[in-house]
């Protein structure tokens, strides 16, 4: 499993939206960190690679700058699958796109399809 370097502070962001207190998140992203570490859980950073695949994606797909790192991120490192729950990740022309790439898109309710594939 590969992540974008920017999943740590997308979660923080999520959980203060939702009306986390500071501490809560705190904990919250320590345990992610912990998880990450015990799963073997490749973390990328973002570099300019990234920046200009991200770029495009947000001029040709409409997506948010963060949404476009992870893209990009799933795209550059080969990963199998693009897994997300936003809906706007499940667009036609970025799927299209990503899997054109190389990369399988997949809602979050369709995780069972990539247990099943191996």
């Amino acid at each position: 499993m590969v992540n974008s370097v920017i999943l740590f502070s997308e979660c923080a962001r999520g959980l203060k939206k939702a009306g986390w207190e500071n501490n809560e998140v705190y904990k919250a992203l320590d345990m992610l960190d912990m998880i990450v570490n015990l799963c073997g859980i490749d973390i990328v950073p973002v570099d300019i690679l990234v920046i200009k695949s991200a770029r495009r994606l947000v001029i040709e797909h409409g997506l948010y700058s963060a949404d476009a790192i992870h893209a990009a991120t799933a795209i550059l490192s080969g990963s199998d699958f693009f897994i997300s729950s936003d809906k706007h990740h499940i667009n036609k022309s970025l799927t299209v796109y990503m899997e054109n790439k190389g990369v399988k898109v997949l809602r979050l309710s369709e995780i069972q399809k990539v247990e099943e594939s191996f």
